[in-house]
């Protein structure tokens, strides 16, 4: 489990009582305490998810064809070997539309091609990341005024409701259709944020808005990346876009510096202020 959806999900799979959890491995460092304590409380064996990298070929199960694999918002890629142990009973949840947004950063890459709805697929996986057959989608609209942070708020929703329906159907023997994943239907994305996140008197407006909108994580770090801009010999990341009018200057020099946590930009159709760390 990734993210604080994966430890919602499993809060909910606790609650439900209708499977047994044998292990719990955390994913991200700032929720392995509070997982562990719950898993401690509740009687299930955790680990992390560097542990499980260094020893997951020592994991031993009792019956190997009762357990099902569960993985929700995970960066955490399981290996060939320890898949071949569910024999199609394991089930990842990913933030985005399959499969058209596989991968990394998908969130962030759908809002930078500016994309109208995005969701949660729910798949069976592979050893190739996000290309197993699909079992459900649960899709969402993306509003004008979404970001990255109010998006991946939407989508942990979109999980949570997902995941609940999905458990009960588990646990109450339910046999899943299952679709095809055709990876040529993949749009293409940028991984990481174009430019490096420089952003400089050659971008337009436009693009630097995308590239914002698409990077914005409020108080916590896009893995995506942050736009910035250099002012002297200093590299400064944007954190808000404070005001933006029209440019009746084009001629001027395109950051000058408002005071130490604000600074205009001149593109050549709008002026934004903006702020930064």
């Amino acid at each position: 489990i990734g993210e604080s959806t994966g430890l919602e999900c499993l809060k909910i799979l606790i609650k439900l009582k209708r499977l047994d959890i044998f292990l719990v491995v955390s994913v991200d460092q700032k929720y392995h305490k509070i997982i562990k304590k719950m898993c401690k409380k509740n009687k299930i064996n955790f680990i992390t998810s560097i542990f499980f990298k260094k020893k997951f070929k020592k994991i031993k199960f009792l019956k190997e064809n009762n357990y099902f694999l569960l993985s929700v918002f995970s960066n955490l890629i399981i290996k060939k070997d320890f898949l071949k142990k569910f024999e199609g009973r394991a089930f990842n949840f990913h933030p985005g539309l399959l499969p058209y947004y596989p991968g990394k950063n998908c969130v962030s890459g759908a809002l930078y091609n500016e994309e109208k709805k995005s969701g949660v697929t729910l798949h069976v996986m592979t050893p190739s990341v996000d290309k197993g057959e699909i079992i459900k989608k649960k899709i969402i609209k993306i509003s004008s005024r979404d970001n990255l942070i109010t998006l991946m708020l939407k989508l942990k929703l979109c999980c949570i409701d997902l995941f609940k329906n999905f458990s009960k159907d588990l646990s109450n023997g339910k046999r899943f259709r299952r679709f095809s994943n055709n990876k040529t239907l993949k749009k293409k994305y940028p991984k990481y944020i174009p430019y490096k996140g420089k952003i400089d008197q050659n971008m337009d407006f436009s693009e630097f808005k995308k590239l914002f909108r698409a990077s914005y994580f409020g108080p916590y770090k896009s893995t995506w990346g942050r736009p910035f801009i250099k002012f002297k010999k200093s590299y400064k990341n944007i954190v808000n876009i404070k005001k933006i009018k029209l440019n009746k200057k084009t001629n001027a020099q395109f950051v000058q510096k408002i005071d130490n946590n604000n600074f205009l930009l001149n593109f050549k159709e709008k002026i934004a202020i903006v702020e930064v760390i």
